[in-house]
């Protein structure tokens, strides 16, 4: 029987490889909420990707609020509920913006922590976008591509073009 000093020590060794290496990617309410949620394309990529589905037992979702940890325990992940000493890191946290800054620094520290445990990790981030719509939006985009792609891959004279991501780069002119 192995005993584990908390929680995140406990959902670390489940998930981790067998060289101690986890995928993180952490989320929140923002997430996680409509019909095609930034979450939701973030896993479909591991349904999609090229022998990327292996790779979903060793991904840990961190969850910063009730919503979102509800969420992936629905989903039959590895969660950890991240405690955020009384911060509302509920809703979406416009990039750059003071609550955005405080939530960067409290995912450093939890990341440090994780390094601290003798873990490694692989972070999952994409903040080149200013709102989370802005995300959704492109990232769909990227998916229809890869999917046109893999599609005509088998004809190989065809040229192929990918879209152009708009929505980010027009989130910055809001």
């Amino acid at each position: 029987m192995t005993i584990y000093k908390d929680e995140l020590d406990q959902v670390l060794a489940e998930t981790s490889t067998k060289n101690k290496t986890v995928i993180i990617a952490i989320i929140n309410k923002a997430y996680v909420e409509g019909d095609k949620s930034m979450f939701n394309l973030f896993l479909d990529c591991f349904w999609l990707g090229d022998d990327s589905r292996a790779l979903r037992d060793h991904l840990l979702i961190v969850a910063v609020d009730q919503t979102s940890h509800e969420r992936c325990k629905f989903l039959q992940l590895h969660c950890y509920k991240f405690e955020t000493d009384g911060a509302d890191f509920e809703g979406e946290k416009l990039y750059m913006s003071v609550e955005f800054i405080k939530m960067m620094w409290r995912r450093t520290l939890l990341l440090g922590d994780v390094l601290k445990r003798g873990y490694n990790f692989i972070f999952t981030h994409s903040n080149c976008c200013r709102s989370i719509s802005a995300k959704v939006a492109d990232l769909t985009t990227v998916i229809h591509d890869w999917k046109r792609f893999k599609r005509s891959s088998s004809n190989k004279t065809l040229m192929f073009e990918w879209s152009r991501h708009t929505a980010c780069e027009n989130s910055w002119r809001q």
